[in-house]
């Protein structure tokens, strides 16, 4: 039997495919259909069949058990793997990066009458915090807490109550999701400059 390792951060929206991973599974779907592999097989067994279809997916995410598809029209919705069926959904007026899973909660970058980043609660789908800033590239999580670029600069927000404790400016708009390394935090420019700040 032929194994391969699953990347977790693995997502890919076109059209109506999709494609996520989580730890030790992949999926892959179309439509209402969707298809599931383990870490140790390299077969796709079907699951049971979604109640509505993906639609037009933008940014994706799943837990292995939960399927969080956000699409073109500004909707996130929340899908039960086992069941196929919608456990909730929110809507913004556009929603601008893919969503994260982190602690139980939902974040994504979203446009309603300015960009912010909201924070749901995976459960339920109730919105618990946003902040008035945000971007088109999802936030990375790290003990806690959100790194998340915004325009032409980077916050750093506390995961539980969305207070932006840090912020960094940079010269130019950040293109890349900021990462945490050490006491540093690393980010990418508009004109493809690698920047380290050290986190306060």
């Amino acid at each position: 039997m032929r194994t391969f390792e699953i990347d977790a951060e693995l997502t890919v929206a076109a059209d109506n495919l999709w494609v996520a991973g989580s730890s030790g599974a992949a999926f892959f779907g179309y439509g209402k259909n969707y298809w599931r592999s383990g870490a140790n097989s390299d077969k796709f067994e079907p699951g049971p069949a979604l109640s509505e279809p993906a639609g037009r997916p933008v940014g994706l995410a799943t837990d292995g058990r939960i399927l969080l598809i956000a699409d073109d029209e500004g909707t996130l919705r929340a899908f039960d793997l086992g069941k196929g069926s919608v456990l909730w959904r929110h809507h913004w007026s556009k929603i601008l990066s893919a969503p994260l899973l982190a602690d139980g909660k939902v974040f994504v970058n979203v446009y309603r009458e300015r960009p912010g980043l909201a924070a749901l609660a995976l459960s339920s789908g109730d919105e618990l915090w946003q902040v008035q800033q945000g971007g088109i590239y999802a936030p990375y999580w790290q003990n806690g807490r959100l790194y998340a670029a915004s325009g032409a600069g980077v916050m750093v927000v506390d995961g539980a109550t969305g207070k932006v404790g840090s912020r960094f400016g940079a010269p130019t708009e950040v293109t890349t999701t900021p990462v945490p390394a050490g006491d540093l935090i690393l980010f990418g420019t508009a004109r493809g400059v690698l920047y380290a700040v050290r986190a306060r």
